[in-house]
């Protein structure tokens, strides 16, 4: 029997809080159409805005928030999903921006 796979999304987000991506929104509405899918979804929500966000919306998934003002772009967010996607297992990392 093979394992399930694990699928490490992230989301960068620019001027805006994690309550109002609609990638994020997406993203939460295809999971409650799937509760069984939850146990394989971990999320990282990377902001390169100037100010700090916090996370309002609760996940039914692991969720951790890295917050860099540096605004170093998609590439820095992007590598640091890989590293964490790559100690947790994962076997997809999906990329999202904001909208």
């Amino acid at each position: 029997m093979t394992q399930a796979a694990h699928l490490t999304a992230v989301i960068v987000l620019y001027g805006q809080s994690p309550g109002e991506s609609a990638a994020l929104s997406s993203l939460l509405k295809t999971v409650s159409d799937r509760p069984d899918a939850v146990e394989r979804i971990s999320l990282i929500i990377y902001d390169n805005s100037p100010e700090a966000h916090t996370l309002s919306a609760s996940t039914p998934f692991e969720a951790q928030y890295i917050h860099d003002a540096e605004n170093a772009g998609l590439a820095r967010a992007y590598n640091a999903a890989l590293a964490h996607a790559r100690t947790q297992g994962s076997t997809w990392l999906l990329l999202l921006d904001q909208d």
